[in-house]
């Protein structure tokens, strides 16, 4: 069973990566672990004989338990320092979500009639407007503040 003892019983925890305290294989001890990304953009490790994403790996390492969902806060999947792992549900885990073809967060739009963005979320099904802003960061900024101060 995966617990955190065993965790960090083989590996050290360093900036965002995992550092393998053992030798197997071609993974030598005081080697980062998880140079392999997925097609998802996740760096994966083997652990008990299993694939695992490196940053649940380290969640664990540090906290103890295992969320159903982890979250990048600042969107990048490969940045695995703890400060940017946080334990998310599938409404704060969308947050850093892009649209596809134009960059912009969801949750944040240009309002075309006043030039400002907006940012937005939906609660139980209803939308609640956070306000204007002059630039999409500052709404993006906006609508992260409000998402964690629901959780």
């Amino acid at each position: 069973m995966l617990t955190q003892e065993y965790v960090r019983q083989r590996y050290d925890y360093r900036d965002g990566e995992l550092i393998a305290k053992f030798t197997k294989g071609k993974v030598r001890c005081g080697d980062t672990v998880g140079t392999n990304v997925d097609k998802d953009g996740y760096k994966r490790t083997s652990i008990l004989d299993r694939p695992r994403p490196v940053h649940r790996l380290i969640f664990l390492w540090h906290h103890g338990y295992l969320p159903k969902m982890i979250d990048h806060i600042n969107g990048n999947r490969q940045d695995n320092r703890i400060e940017n792992l946080r334990a998310a549900d599938p409404v704060l885990n969308s947050c850093n979500l892009e649209k596809h073809r134009k960059g912009v967060p969801a949750g944040v739009s240009w309002h075309k009639r006043d030039e400002q963005w907006q940012a937005y979320w939906t609660v139980n099904k209803k939308r609640v407007y956070l306000g204007y802003f002059a630039t999409m960061e500052e709404a993006h900024n906006a609508l992260l503040k409000f998402t964690q101060e629901r959780k």
